[in-house]
């Protein structure tokens, strides 16, 4: 079995890493909200996940069937996400930010159609 390489030489470089891009999402989050936050309802960020693993290409086209099907569904949304790889094993989970008329359990449903897995979980 193929073991994941480690990202990060030391836990320095970890920690540094991690406050950098916690810092440079929140930020953008915060223009992103700022601006999006008015012309729909409701602002969300969400961790999207599925049972197999995603290659960037995979996640590209997740989040292309979301956006399908939320707008087949009549609702409106805005999308903006990146894929991070997880740390301890191969692939990526997605990250997004979401301004949009639909409901919560709305999306969380209409993830599980995109990620065409058993059971898609979309943290939102």
């Amino acid at each position: 079995m193929r073991q994941a390489r480690r990202k990060y030489n030391s836990a320095v470089e970890r920690a540094n890493f991690l406050t950098n891009t916690r810092n440079a999402w929140a930020e953008f989050a915060e223009c992103f909200v700022r601006n999006y936050s008015t012309q729909f309802e409701t602002c969300y960020f969400a961790t999207l996940t599925t049972q197999y693993t995603l290659s960037l290409a995979s996640a590209r086209r997740a989040v292309e069937r979301f956006a399908s099907i939320v707008k087949r569904e009549g609702a409106t949304c805005r999308i903006v996400w990146f894929a991070e790889l997880y740390e301890c094993k191969d692939g990526y989970h997605l990250h997004a930010l979401l301004s949009t008329s639909a409901c919560r359990n709305d999306l969380n449903k209409w993830w599980s159609l995109a990620s065409k897995a058993k059971i898609g979980r979309a943290h939102v």
